[in-house]
């Protein structure tokens, strides 16, 4: 286990921390960590059992989804394609419960994190963009009139 992934297990177990003080602390996204309990923690993993707000949110499963995809699609390395690309297949066949997918996938939990936050920018700026083409056409047509 990576030094920061044993921060947050401890962090999750020995400090009582929850998720959003967790990332937080370490500057991390809160599916990041959350992606980091599910495989590093068993304590985590048994208290999303029976917790529902420990389990990840649509718009992080969709976030992490378009992050495996991207990773399947132009990773450099041939192996980490591969394993990116088996476990989406794995996913859409099945083949995965739900809470134990992210148990046996090892990842870079900074390059994780990284992909996560880049991902979150890209979407902020496309929101920013629409809104902005929003208002100059609302202003081309009151200027028409």
């Amino acid at each position: 286990m990576s030094g920061i992934a044993q921060e947050i297990v401890t962090s999750y177990e020995t400090l009582g921390m929850s998720i959003e003080e967790i990332a937080q602390d370490t500057g991390m996204e809160i599916a990041a960590v959350k992606a980091i309990l599910f495989q590093s923690c068993a304590q985590f993993r048994k208290d999303a059992k029976s917790d529902e707000s420990l389990q990840f949110t649509l718009d992080e499963a969709e976030e992490c989804k378009k992050i495996v995809m991207n990773i399947a699609r132009y990773s450099e390395d041939e192996h980490l394609q591969f394993k990116a690309a088996r476990y989406v297949l794995d996913a859409k066949t099945g083949r995965l419960e739900a809470g134990k997918q992210l148990q046996n996938v090892s990842f870079n939990v900074i390059a994780f994190n990284e992909q996560m936050q880049r991902a979150m920018m890209a979407a902020e700026k496309t929101a920013k963009k629409v809104i902005d083409v929003n208002t100059e056409t609302r202003q081309l047509v009151g200027a028409n009139k």
